[in-house]
């Protein structure tokens, strides 16, 4: 009995000793299978990596040292997913960046109400101006992506079909020539009525047309303070129609007439050139008889504008007074251009 007691004795030391140097050896951090997750308090004063396993996924954290003044860990808990608390940080802004938290010192922020939105609301971004100031109170506005692109094709489409296109004959110097390009005529009903080389056009109301209505809409929104009541259509089917050299100072738009031009379909050039000396209105009316083959610019006295699909230019001041304007013919302009010109006739 002695000798059992103490073999069981020496037994009892051994395993002691071999769970010591087994502690002493035995990794920082142990797992156990399944949800529940464990760890093995850390001597004094060591570095560590901070693990824990669940549902036998193994997991490793941020390169720590702990402080072997906290309380000693259980070995198995059963207690929801670790937190920051569960995992001793190298510094509190590190816990808060691995486990998405905010951080206590975020930075200047907005002010109340800055950069707030109604729901569902997008800001439209504010399209491109091109301003040319022409001298004497005469200016030009040039905005080429007045419209989005595929919206401004739908609305060629809808007016080359919709519109009553006409290609009246009109009068130049005592001889009849049809006019070389298609028209229409939309206004208010009561305003004085519209005649330019012997032509006095129908004028259409606007009920007859919505979309022209929405376009009007669209272009009073780009152009503050604008009142445009009159509206005439333009249709260049090819490069040989074209427009000659002339300025709409007709007594009705008044002396500082505002005129907005639209245009869809294919890109046309519009030349600007101050009036010759003792010219009279509508030199070569409408018909462009005279209309040179080939109009060449000469800066400060000439200005070109490419007009392209969905593009919006203004003429403001005193630009029909002292300025002319023509789109001249162009052999490689071989689609068709719609050009909507709204116009303000006085009371």
């Amino acid at each position: 009995m002695a000798g059992l007691l103490l073999s069981a004795a020496v037994a009892c030391v051994l395993l002691a000793g071999a769970v010591s140097a087994s502690s002493s050896s035995s990794p920082r951090v142990f797992t156990v299978g399944g949800d529940e997750r464990g760890w093995r308090q850390p001597a004094p004063g060591e570095e560590t990596y901070n693990h824990w396993a669940t549902k036998n996924r193994f997991h490793v954290g941020d390169f720590l040292r702990e402080d072997s003044s906290e309380p000693p860990l259980p070995a198995t808990v059963s207690d929801p997913p670790p937190t920051a608390a569960s995992f001793p940080a190298a510094s509190p802004m590190a816990s808060r960046l691995r486990l998405g938290q905010p951080s206590p010192n975020p930075g200047p922020g907005p002010s109340p109400g800055e950069g707030k939105r109604e729901e569902g609301e997008a800001r439209k971004p504010e399209p491109r101006r091109e301003v040319t100031d022409l001298g004497g109170g005469s200016e030009v506005v040039h905005i080429p992506r007045f419209m989005a692109r595929e919206r401004a094709w739908e609305l060629f489409e809808h007016l080359n079909k919709r519109i009553p296109w006409t290609r009246p004959t009109i009068r130049v110097f005592g001889r009849s020539v049809v006019q070389p390009r298609d028209t229409c005529y939309v206004a208010d009903e009561g305003l004085t009525d519209l005649r330019y080389s012997g032509h006095q056009p129908h004028p259409h109301s606007w009920h007859e047309f919505p979309v022209l209505k929405d376009i009007l809409k669209e272009v009073h929104e780009a152009l503050p303070g604008s009142h445009f009541n009159s509206l005439l259509l333009n249709r260049y089917k090819g490069g040989s129609d074209y427009v000659s050299w002339h300025a709409d100072d007709e007594p009705l738009y008044g002396p500082t007439p505002e005129i907005a031009s639209v245009t869809f379909g294919c890109e046309r050039e519009f030349l600007l050139r101050k009036k010759p000396a003792n010219t009279k209105s509508q030199a070569a009316g409408e018909s462009g008889e005279t209309a040179p083959k080939r109009l060449k610019v000469s800066a400060p006295q000439q200005h070109s504008f490419l007009l392209k699909h969905g593009s919006l230019l203004v003429m403001r001041g005193y630009t029909q007074r002292d300025w002319q304007h023509a789109v001249p013919k162009r052999a490689r302009a071989a689609s068709t251009r719609i050009n909507l010109t709204f116009r303000h006739v006085l009371p």
